[in-house]
């Protein structure tokens, strides 16, 4: 009963913490851009990053939720999602850039889901730590554009 009551004193205290972090942190250093925010099933979805200098020769890590929000970093910086999270994958920074490509699975179910993605950089030093804005994928069938 007392482990419970922990627990439950720790949710609550981080629903209370995370509600005010949005307007605590530092703005994203990192620029994403989606190639098409209407994405097809079994097709494609891409992220264009461009980075600061200093970033080169990191990895940069894709997450996705369905909901936007602001879960706490390191040295003030925020990742603009809300958990769950899910790591799609990592790609190199090279010349400032990097480009992530996540094959949508050919599965009916996923058709109306909103998708948001967004990068993050943490190599455990201020200067090397980094996060981009969150892009929006609208999962859709070939043949049906969304209104």
């Amino acid at each position: 009963m007392h482990r419970t009551a922990t627990l439950l004193s720790i949710a609550a205290l981080s629903v209370i913490l995370s509600a005010g972090v949005a307007a605590q942190c530092n703005p994203h250093n990192i620029a994403a851009t989606i190639l098409s925010q209407d994405v097809p099933i079994g097709q494609d979805i891409v992220v264009n990053y461009v980075t600061q200098g200093h970033h080169n020769g990191m990895w940069l890590y894709t997450l996705q939720s369905l909901w936007t929000g602001a879960i706490p970093l390191e040295f003030g910086y925020c990742i603009p999602l809300c958990a769950p999270v899910n790591l799609l994958g990592a790609n190199y920074v090279a010349s400032s850039k990097a480009q992530f490509r996540f094959t949508v699975p050919l599965e009916p179910a996923l058709v109306g889901l909103k998708v948001y993605l967004a990068g993050v950089i943490s190599n455990g030093t201020q200067l090397g730590t980094g996060t981009s804005n969150e892009v929006l994928a609208h999962l859709r069938l070939e043949d049906w554009p969304l209104p």
